[in-house]
C-alpha cells in the first residue's frame, strides 16, 4: 500500500511538474526590437504605416509579445546576444550574425536614389562625378560609396538641410530611399524633385528577423500566414498606403 502510494505521489508530482513546464514553455513572450524609423515606425507614438501593420499582425497571433523601441546597431547587438527575440524592420544578410537567425517573408519594398530638383535632372550617380551628393547622416548605404567613389557624398544632419543645400545648389544630389522619402517630405517638396523610379540604385526587402528556435520559428509561421493573408485581400496596401513599395 505504501509502495502503491509511493508510485502514485511520484506519478502527480511528474505531472504537475510536466504540466508546469509546458505552461511556461507555452506562455514565454517573444521580444521583438523595434528599430525606430520616423514617419514609418515611430516611437513618438503617432500613427506610421509600419506602427499600424505590425499592431494588427501581432494582434492576430495568440503567442505572447512585448516591443521595445531600440536603436539598430544596438538592437542587432541584443538580438546576437539573445537577449532579444526578433528584431523589425531588418535587410536580410545586412549584418553577419554567429548564430543562425530566420526572416519573415518581405514586408515591403525599399530602393535608393538620387533626387535632384526637377529643372535640374541629374539622378544618374555616373553623371555625378566629381560632383557632391548629400545623404542623410546615420543612413546605410553598403557599398554605394565605394562603387560610386568618383563622387564625393556628405552626410548632413537631417532631411531638412538637404533639400536647402540642393535648391541653393550647395550639392548637385541626395540620396535618400524610396519611399521612405514620401513619408518624410510634404507634397509641395516632393514635387520639387526628380528621380527615376524604374532605376533604382539598390534595392532591399524588409523583413523580420529572430533568432532560430523552436518557439520563434512557431511564431514565424503564424507571422507569414497571417502576412501572406493581407497581401491577398489588399489589406497590407491599404495599412502602408503610400509606403507600399510592391
Amino acid at each position: 500500500m505504501n509502495k502503491r502510494l509511493f508510485c502514485f505521489t511520484l506519478y502527480i508530482l511528474f505531472v504537475c511538474f510536466t504540466t508546469h513546464s509546458s505552461a511556461v514553455y507555452a506562455a514565454k513572450k517573444i521580444i521583438i526590437g523595434y528599430i525606430d524609423l520616423p514617419d514609418v515606425l515611430d516611437s513618438s507614438g503617432k500613427d506610421a504605416p509600419y506602427n499600424e501593420f505590425m499592431a494588427r499582425i501581432l494582434s492576430r497571433i495568440e503567442n505572447p509579445y512585448d516591443t521595445l523601441f531600440i536603436p539598430s546597431a544596438r538592437s542587432n547587438y541584443l538580438l546576437q546576444q539573445k537577449r532579444i527575440d526578433c528584431v523589425f524592420p531588418v535587410i536580410p544578410n545586412f549584418y553577419q550574425r554567429s548564430d543562425p537567425t530566420i526572416f519573415s517573408d518581405t514586408t515591403n519594398k525599399v530602393t535608393s536614389h538620387v533626387f535632384t530638383l526637377k529643372n535640374d535632372i541629374n539622378d544618374s550617380l555616373e553623371n555625378l562625378n566629381g560632383k557632391m551628393v548629400a545623404y542623410r547622416k546615420g543612413l546605410i548605404f553598403g557599398t554605394l560609396f565605394d562603387k560610386y567613389k568618383y563622387s564625393r557624398f556628405v552626410a548632413v544632419e537631417s532631411e531638412d538641410l538637404a533639400i536647402k543645400l540642393l535648391q541653393q545648389k550647395r550639392v548637385d544630389g541626395y540620396l535618400a530611399y524610396y519611399p521612405d522619402i514620401t513619408m518624410s517630405l510634404s507634397e509641395k517638396t516632393l514635387n520639387l524633385l526628380h528621380f527615376d523610379k524604374e532605376q533604382p540604385l539598390t534595392m532591399s526587402e524588409d523583413k523580420l528577423e529572430c533568432v532560430d528556435t523552436k518557439n520563434n520559428r512557431d511564431f514565424m509561421e503564424k507571422f507569414n500566414q497571417e502576412l501572406h493573408k493581407m497581401k491577398l485581400t489588399g489589406e497590407l496596401q491599404q495599412i502602408l498606403g503610400r509606403y507600399y513599395n510592391f
